[in-house]
């Protein structure tokens, strides 16, 4: 009995233990599932707070990167081009400029732009209110954004959106813009393309099973694969994938995370792993009643009491995980806060800067738009023509352009460019015009010339009207000395006619008859001889320069003066034995020691005065020096610095115009000479003239002279409308050996030759004839006989070689007619026409 009840005893004992322990183990499933429900619950919301710890970096990123391209948008470069624009700069000046400091620009920020080592934009573009593109960055190949662009940019003076998101083959694109507004009106937008992946790696990584997309409206960055399925955390915790989302605070971004939960949870859901456990329990119940020992029984529920108590306390120790996790995250969240909240106070501060700084910069670009006016009005009416040159040599600006002279100041440009030095000052252009042209070098910081500014000014009238002035002074020079060149041809005039009264009375002496023609030929060449160099002084300046002997031309001028200037005044000239050449005109050679003498005759006393004239050559310094020297009143050294200006004189009215020492002056300087002056007033005054050498040229000398008279053979024409002439030169010609037919009409001696041609070996024709010029005879009679040699004589000094050279004149010789000239001249003329016919 006791046994039964002992037994009984212990089956109630071990079912009420089993069921205790069922009870138990049910209980331990009860809190092992909470537990695993609660732990999803944390889970979920770390993944929410990480998103939205993400979205606010994302957001940060964003804001900066759109206030760095508002900074690109208000930078001087880019103002700076929409203001030349304004100006209607041209590429060449000014804009090209700017649109190359603006492309610099871009691709500096674009090269400084960078997130975790990766350029942040595929491109920046600055593109006006038309819609043309400025200056852009390199894109991928393929993308064309300037299209996209030309679609996303408004139509008018509309608000531009900050940020505008587009769909580019299925993939999310974003570009953030800045409008570009001067004065209140719209200029264009600087745009910038996001580099997505770069964006995105700003973002940390989601975990195993986690997918992180930027989404705009129905666009996803990356490209998602067909349609993403699950369920908000929130609503299920059943569904097998989950969606985390959050919106962006300043942009109309989301950012979304879809999660495998059988790659974030396990692979089974906490309902089934209850649900296991229950059958387990169940099993190791169903087992304890088979087995009868208590002890098995007891050690089971031993050990799985330590498993959930170990299961536990993993659990406990992820709740302080998460916690701590929490706690972290929001405290770098106020930091993040914080930090935002000053940069946000910096950037004011900024803002309010830049705004003073626009102030002040408008201020100055009002200003510098007054002065630009103000130049451009001086420039365009400056009397100069003002142009500007790349260093290139190529025209760059002009304030008066004509294409008509670039080939002439163009070569001048480009060799100062290569040398340094200027050519020359003074340019004669193609239709006559004379401009005095300076070039200076505009240089960079290193010395280097990028800019050459060309200066030219029209002194075309400046040079006639100095001619003209020269001209006028050589008249006065020579109206000054016409009582002296009067007298002297008086006595000439004298001679002739006493000596041909005495040959008239005593023509039956042969011998005195002779010696009387002999005197009056002596008075003939007198006369002669002081016209060619009166003519020679007054004809017009001969053009250019040419290499010639010093000495002579001062000796036949001062001989000239000798004659003219009155006889109580003493003359001296000192000529050195060696030849002393310059690079001259004759002319001027003659005007510049005239005009001295002449000064120095006005300077000198009626009584006791002195000229003194000496020509050296300075072996030191390879200059030729000729001194005038007097004895006269000297110059007072208040007005001696202004001897040399125009219309100044200290003579009398009416005895001087003031042109003589300034034209002087003139001369000296165009030869590359200098003129000093020594004066001592009561004692008298010393011009020093100094004018370079030059030691080679080839110096003609007249193989003529010193030779007898030179005979030969041959028929002559002679035509001259003056009778004695023709006489003349008949009974030269017979004396010479020739024979001679004259005539008084050019019109007869045409029709000669057009009856014979041939007839004749040279003709002698006088250039002033009426009806018919000497130069128009020739020409006719050329058609009929080319190689007929044709000889013109004429009194007018101004005609020589060149002013006959396209008419075919062999020769002209001057009358009065040399007949030892003559003989020579015709001798070589038939010479040269027996050579062409054998020819």
């Amino acid at each position: 009995m006791s046994s039964k009840t002992g037994t009984l005893f212990r089956k109630k004992l071990t079912v009420i233990m089993y069921v205790m322990l069922g009870l138990v183990v049910g209980s331990i499933l009860f809190l092992n599932h909470r537990i695993m429900l609660k732990s999803q619950e944390y889970q979920d919301a770390f993944m929410e707070a990480n998103l939205t710890n993400k979205a606010l970096l994302l957001d940060y990123v964003l804001k900066d990167l759109s206030s760095s391209l508002e900074q690109l948008a208000n930078s001087t470069e880019v103002t700076v081009y929409f203001q030349n624009v304004d100006l209607q700069m041209s590429l060449e000046y000014g804009l090209g400029l700017s649109i190359a400091a603006v492309q610099k620009k871009l691709l500096n920020f674009q090269g400084l732009k960078v997130l975790n080592g990766n350029k942040i934009f595929d491109c920046i573009s600055l593109i006006d209110a038309n819609n043309h593109v400025v200056a852009h960055t390199n894109v991928e190949e393929g993308f064309d954004h300037i299209s996209i662009l030309k679609e996303l940019l408004p139509r008018s003076n509309e608000k531009l959106q900050n940020i505008i998101a587009f769909d580019y083959k299925g993939e999310l694109k974003i570009a953030l813009f800045q409008p570009v507004v001067l004065k209140g009106i719209f200029k264009g937008a600087v745009f910038g393309l996001l580099k997505n992946q770069a964006l995105m790696q700003v973002i940390e990584k989601g975990g195993s099973g986690s997918h992180l997309f930027l989404v705009y409206n129905s666009l996803y960055y990356p490209k998602a694969e067909g349609e993403l399925k699950g369920v908000s955390a929130r609503e299920s915790r059943k569904a097998p994938f989950l969606i985390f989302e959050t919106q962006l605070n300043y942009f109309p971004f989301k950012l979304v995370e879809w999660v495998d939960v059988r790659a974030m949870r396990g692979g089974l859901s906490p309902w089934a792993i209850t649900l296991f456990m229950g059958f387990l329990s169940f099993g190791l119940v169903i087992a304890g009643l088979y087995l009868q020992r208590v002890y098995e029984k007891k050690e089971m529920v031993q050990r799985i009491n330590e498993e959930l108590k170990e299961e536990v306390e993993a659990r406990k120790r992820a709740e302080e995980l998460l916690r701590e996790a929490q706690e972290e995250l929001e405290q770098k969240v106020q930091e993040r806060t914080q930090e935002l909240m000053e940069k946000n106070l910096k950037l004011q501060n900024e803002i309010r800067i830049r705004e003073e700084m626009e102030r002040q910069l408008r201020q100055r670009e009002n200003m510098y738009r007054e002065l630009y006016a103000e130049y451009d009005a001086i420039l365009k009416n400056a009397p100069e023509i003002i142009s500007v040159y790349d260093a290139c040599g190529k025209i760059l600006w002009s304030n008066f352009h004509d294409e008509s002279y670039e080939d002439i100041f163009q070569p001048l440009v480009q060799e100062y460019l290569k040398t340094g030095i200027q050519a020359k000052r003074e340019v004669t252009t193609r239709d006559g015009k004379i401009f005095d042209v300076s070039l200076s070098a505009i240089q960079d910081e290193n010395g280097n010339i990028v800019k050459v500014l060309e200066t030219r000014r029209d002194i075309t009238e400046k040079k006639k009207m100095e001619a003209a002035l020269s001209e006028l002074q050589k008249f006065e020079s020579l109206a000054t000395l016409a009582s002296g060149i009067a007298h002297d041809f008086n006595n000439i005039l004298g001679g002739i006619m006493g000596f041909a009264e005495l040959g008239l009375r005593v023509k039956d002496d042969s011998k005195r008859m002779k010696d009387y023609l002999e005197k009056i030929l002596v008075g003939v060449e007198r006369g002669t001889e002081l016209v060619s160099q009166i003519l020679t002084f007054s004809r017009t300046k001969e053009k250019g320069k040419k290499p010639l002997l010093l000495a002579p031309i001062v000796k036949e001028t001062f001989k000239m003066l000798r004659a003219t200037i009155p006889k109580y005044i003493a003359m001296e000239l000192s000529i050195p034995k060696e030849p002393i050449k310059i690079l001259g005109n004759p002319t001027e050679i003659q005007q510049v020691l005239m005009n001295l003498c002449v000064n120095a005759r006005d300077a000198v006393p009626s009584e006791g005065g002195e000229i003194r004239a000496v020509l050296e050559k300075d072996k030191d310094s390879g200059k030729a020096i000729l001194k005038v020297a007097d004895n006269g009143c000297g110059i007072p050294p208040e007005v001696k610095d202004r001897i040399f200006e125009p219309y100044f004189t200290t003579k009398p009215k009416g005895k001087g115009t003031g042109l003589g020492l300034s034209i002087v002056y003139g001369i000296v300087k165009s030869l590359g000479g200098e003129i000093e002056v020594s004066s001592e007033v009561g004692k008298g005054s010393c011009f020093t003239v100094l004018i370079p050498c030059v030691e080679e040229f080839g110096e003609k000398v007249s193989e003529e002279e010193g030779l007898p008279l030179k005979k030969g053979q041959g028929n002559i024409m002679v035509v001259d409308d003056e009778a004695f002439m023709v006489e003349i030169l008949l009974g030269m010609l017979k004396e010479l050996g020739y024979q001679a037919k004259g005539l008084q009409d050019p019109q007869e001696v045409l029709k000669e030759f057009k009856r014979e041609p041939f007839k004749y070996d040279a003709l002698i024709t006088d250039f002033a004839m009426p009806g018919m010029s000497g130069l128009s005879l020739a020409r006719e009679i050329k058609a009929l006989n080319q190689r007929l040699p044709i000889i013109m004589v004429t009194g007018y000094a101004q005609i020589g070689h060149e002013e006959t050279a396209g008419f075919g004149i062999f020769k002209v010789i001057k009358k009065p007619v040399d007949m030892h000239e003559l003989s020579y001249v015709l001798s070589e003329a038939i010479s040269l026409k027996g050579n062409n016919s054998c020819a």
